[in-house]
């Protein structure tokens, strides 16, 4: 007979089949675990060593202030110090420069005057003042050592550089109006530059009267050339120098109109010695109105010149970028050229495929190609392709896997979501995704491949500029989820402002280019109306507009989108306008404390009838707010560099893998 068989029961087999899986799940949540623990304890490591440097560098700086407290204190050290003789150069020139300040600026001479050094020229340059200086000063003008000259308001760079013009000192030294030296500064930096032939520049205490200074009332760190470039911790008061620094390096930048000491100093010491000198220096005042770090912007000034100080990395190789693109050049997506024209000026070079025609093109930066992404690819060459918006990327990755391509997505507002998210980053040609720092709670695992990127503006279109108080201003993709009805709406309850809607038409949108102008006759609203101009015009617009009516449906109402930066409120933030934005979560996140948000239109048209109240204090302090946010959060230059850096490392392991397969 033949041998019998049986079946196993179906418990039997449904235990059997759960097994296996049981097994990988069991497997897969201890690995998971245990990565969890080891990132856990990598943290805890490098939150010890932070914590550990923090200590070390609170003791540092703990014994510099107390040696200069010593310093300060002791003061009374004796130098040779000849007095000055006539018709000779003076070893000295102090440069002050001035501008209504007649009630301080009488202390400040006479810190110059009291110095134990007396070769001396003091050169006082008046910056246009409008109060009582020039007759403050007359009888100062008796010592034969002291020059007054007034010139038109020109700004302290301006001032500085005329009477760097002027200077007939060896050693140059500067003393603003409402601040005072120590009587043994001028005395104590003669003797350092006298025992060393080779040194340019030195620099000595300064006490400030409140802690102003990396939150301390005493500056006096030791020279860090990398330090210096990330943050300014010596004060122009306390610097001097040899007079050819100005025929190597030039004087001040007068383009700047805040932060030109520290430009100056940057230049001075980059390839030139510089050291600390054990003198007191100055008695820093920063209680005094009218200081120009409470009337000039911090963060353009500070842009421009960290940028003067990068220059292009220098590569074994070019970096080739492809972006792949849905439509470009498309009008209403000038953040893409945005981003293309920075990482052209770090030396990128770009090609461009796109997939579709454009509703308004406009001329590119860099090359365009049509026809297939395949073709595109095998005639570029490109070691990367870039990808903006997910919808797209999909699909167009999988031809970059083929090709042995890595690829970079930059994600933008409503296409993004956790279905989108999950189907993107299973692709396997995806090396790095770029989010809007908002979106991090659409994405529950913890992906290396993500990083959170702001929105940026181009720094060369949208800066700081004279403001028209009565222009409000917005900046649209025309279509309906942006709500351009309240905009509309508001501008017919301001009849003594000038409101401006620019609108870009939208590609397979082109309709609603007639809705909207339907609209404006529906609601007789008396706002323009300018359709796709360039964006060049578009921020000669951003530029004079004072206030900047951000408009979209509200989260709740029917229509609504979701949000991302809108990269107009960066623009518009960057020219000092004053923002009213949608109470949105995304928004209220974007702007900060800079503007405003608003629940609906009554609420918006409060704020911008609030404005014709504001004086130019309150009027400044907004400009101020709303520049320094967006070229602190969103200039171009610093927010792309993450991308720019992720490139590179893409291009060298691509590089490298390409060696070993030859080997």
């Amino acid at each position: 007979m033949p041998e019998s068989t049986s079946t196993p029961p179906p418990l039997t087999r449904l235990i059997a089949a759960l097994v296996w899986p049981l097994q990988r799940l069991r497997k897969f949540v201890t690995q998971r675990i245990e990565n969890e623990l080891r990132l856990e304890i990598s943290a805890l490591h490098h939150a010890l060593d932070a914590l550990q440097k923090n200590l070390d560098a609170l003791e540092n700086s703990s014994h510099e202030k107390i040696r200069a407290l010593e310093i300060i204190a002791a003061g009374s050290r004796a130098w040779q110090t000849p007095a000055h003789i006539a018709n000779t150069p003076p070893h000295f020139t102090i440069i002050l420069a001035t501008r209504n300040r007649a009630a301080l600026i009488e202390d400040a001479i006479q810190s110059v005057l009291a110095q134990t050094w007396a070769d001396l020229e003091l050169l006082i340059i008046d910056d246009g003042s409008d109060d009582d200086t020039q007759s403050r000063l007359q009888h100062h003008l008796l010592d034969p050592r002291i020059r007054y000259h007034r010139r038109d308001a020109a700004g302290v760079a301006a001032a500085r550089n005329h009477g760097l013009m002027l200077a007939q000192g060896q050693l140059i030294a500067y003393l603003d109006s409402d601040n005072a030296w120590f009587p043994n500064f001028l005395a104590g930096m003669q003797a350092e530059f006298a025992a060393d032939a080779a040194l340019d520049s030195a620099y000595a205490v300064a006490l400030s009267d409140t802690a102003n200074h990396a939150r301390s009332q005493i500056l006096w760190r030791a020279f860090d050339a990398a330090e210096l470039s990330r943050g300014n911790y010596i004060d122009l008061n306390i610097f001097v120098h040899r007079r050819e620094l100005v025929q190597r390096h030039g004087g001040f930048d007068e383009t700047l109109t805040r932060l030109s000491d520290w430009d100056l100093i940057l230049r001075y010491t980059r390839d030139e010695t510089c050291r600390r000198v054990a003198v007191a220096g100055v008695h820093y005042r920063s209680r005094v109105a009218g200081r120009i770090s409470d009337t000039r912007s911090f963060g353009d000034n500070c842009f421009r010149i960290r940028r003067k100080q990068c220059t292009p990395p220098q590569r074994p190789r070019p970096l080739k970028v492809l972006y792949a693109i849905w439509h470009y050049p498309q009008l209403s997506e000038t953040y893409i050229e945005t981003e293309i024209r920075a990482m052209l000026r770090l030396g990128v070079q770009i090609e461009v495929w796109s997939s579709d025609d454009v509703a308004v093109p406009y001329l590119p930066a860099v090359p365009v190609r049509r026809g297939s992404l395949q073709d595109a690819i095998a005639e570029f060459q490109p070691d990367i392709m870039h990808v903006h918006w997910i919808t797209s990327a999909s699909s167009y990755a999988a031809v970059a896997a083929t090709a042995g391509l890595p690829v970079t997505v930059r994600a933008h507002g409503f296409e993004v979501n956790p279905q989108t998210l999950a189907e993107l980053l299973d692709h396997r040609a995806l090396r790095r995704l770029f989010l809007f720092p908002q979106q991090s709670a659409l994405t529950a695992a913890t992906d290396p491949r993500i990083t959170f990127m702001k929105s940026a503006f181009d720094t060369e279109l949208f800066m700081p500029a004279k403001k028209n108080r009565r222009l409000v201003l917005r900046t649209v993709a025309a279509i309906p989820s942006k709500d351009i009805a309240l905009f509309l709406a508001a501008a017919k309850r301001f009849p003594d402002y000038r409101f401006v809607l620019i609108a870009c038409t939208v590609f397979k949108r082109e309709d609603y280019v007639d809705e909207i102008i339907k609209l404006k006759a529906d609601l007789d609203s008396p706002a323009e109306l300018h359709f796709d101009i360039p964006h060049a015009r578009t921020a000669e617009f951003t530029r004079e507009a004072a206030i900047f009516l951000h408009t979209a449906i509200g989260a709740n109402a029917p229509g609504h989108a979701p949000i991302g930066m809108p990269i107009s409120i960066a623009e518009a933030m960057a020219t000092g306008a004053y923002v009213i934005a949608r109470d949105d979560p995304a928004l209220r996140d974007y702007i900060v404390d800079a503007d405003d948000v608003y629940a609906d239109i009554d609420h918006a048209c409060a704020l911008i009838a609030a404005t014709q109240s504001w004086d130019e204090t309150r009027w400044r302090a907004a400009e101020i707010r709303s520049i320094d946010r967006a070229f602190l959060e969103h200039a171009d230059d610093v927010v792309l560099q993450p991308l720019h850096d992720c490139w590179l490392q893409l291009q060298h392991e691509r590089t490298c893998s390409e060696h070993a397969q030859i080997r």
